[in-house]
């Protein structure tokens, strides 16, 4: 994936039985894609983080969509209970969703624009400032 193309479409299986398709969120104002799995340091550093985002632009239309990528189901469900995940997550069971975005280490994080089009990249950890000023930026575009 990289920024300013179209990013590639992907459905998973949530862990709450839902479905998310990334292609079905047309109107959101936005959508952050979180790749990682629970072993992985600065995932764990990050994810209050990603979780703050979530609740602070939700009535603003930014969906959040965490993929939990080389993991077992147990692992990731007793993360996310430790964690008090609420934003959607579900697993990449194959693997071909991290292909698809060429993910380069873990954790990744894509920001997608409401047009579908990658607007920012960031491998490795994220800190709050630079992802609620790449949040900001990308509802309000």
């Amino acid at each position: 994936g990289i920024e300013g193309s179209q990013a590639v479409d992907f459905e998973v299986t949530q862990f709450d039985g839902a479905r998310f398709k990334l292609s079905d969120q047309a109107g959101v104002n936005g959508v952050v894609v979180n790749f990682w799995f629970p072993a992985c340091p600065p995932c764990r550093a990050e994810f209050p983080a990603i979780q703050a985002v979530a609740d602070a632009y939700k009535d603003k239309g930014l969906v959040v969509i965490g993929v939990n990528v080389q993991d077992t189901e147990d692992n990731a469900r007793a993360f996310l209970m430790e964690q008090g995940t609420t934003f959607q997550t579900g697993p990449d069971l194959t693997g071909s969703i991290s292909i698809d975005y060429a993910v380069p280490s873990m954790p990744t994080t894509y920001f997608i624009t409401r047009d579908g089009k990658i607007f920012k990249k960031w491998a490795g950890l994220i800190d709050e400032k630079r992802l609620n000023a790449f949040v900001d930026e990308l509802v309000n575009m």
